[in-house]
């Protein structure tokens, strides 16, 4: 009646396709979790940061 290979084969892929979409979502979420810290102040950051692993590599 049943073939069990396909079934589990199906299964498989659903379950792939799941996790595709959860992959998808966390990304979108982390995505509108950071839109909301002004460009600015990101660039901010990212400046002090390079200039602090730079004088930590020079010293």
């Amino acid at each position: 009646m049943f073939d069990l290979g396909s079934k589990e084969a199906l299964t498989k892929e659903e379950e792939e396709e799941e996790e595709e979409e959860e992959e998808e979502l966390f990304q979108e979420a982390r995505k509108e979790s950071l839109s909301h810290i002004p460009l600015e102040f990101k660039r901010n950051i990212y400046k002090i940061l390079c200039s602090y692993f730079f004088v930590k590599l020079l010293f």
